[in-house]
């Protein structure tokens, strides 16, 4: 069985509610299909037409609007997310590392190539 779903770098929970509804889609919709092999065409119909609304709302929309606060809330609370996010925008170091201090902590962000890389350890 193959079923789609989105992956979100920021927010695990929307990656997670994205699969599962999507898993969901995909059974009601063999359901609705194994209903027509029966004399339950209406059930069927109506299982497939959820399934599909569950696909597009559930595993698509719904999770994009989770992914946009949590992912948030990951990248301002939690240094391993900001370490993501920077990679891609190494402008915002300074911020994230006033806002997190574990953050400017674990790593900082190399005067030679711009990027942000882990700090080694001193011993």
């Amino acid at each position: 069985m193959i079923f789609f779903y989105k992956t979100y770098r920021y927010s695990v929970g929307a990656t997670v509610l994205s699969a599962v509804s999507s898993a969901l889609s995909v059974m009601m919709i063999i359901g609705g299909i194994a209903c027509f092999g029966s004399d339950q065409i209406v059930v069927g119909i109506l299982l497939i037409a959820a399934g599909a609304a569950c696909f597009w709302f559930l595993s698509r929309k719904l999770p994009d609007k989770v992914a946009v606060k949590s992912g948030v809330k990951n990248i301002h609370t939690k240094p391993n997310y900001a370490f993501l996010f920077c990679q891609e925008h190494p402008e915002y170091y300074e911020r994230l590392a006033a806002e997190i201090p574990k953050f400017g902590e674990k790593y900082m962000r190399d005067p030679a190539t711009g990027k942000v890389v882990k700090r080694k350890k001193v011993k």
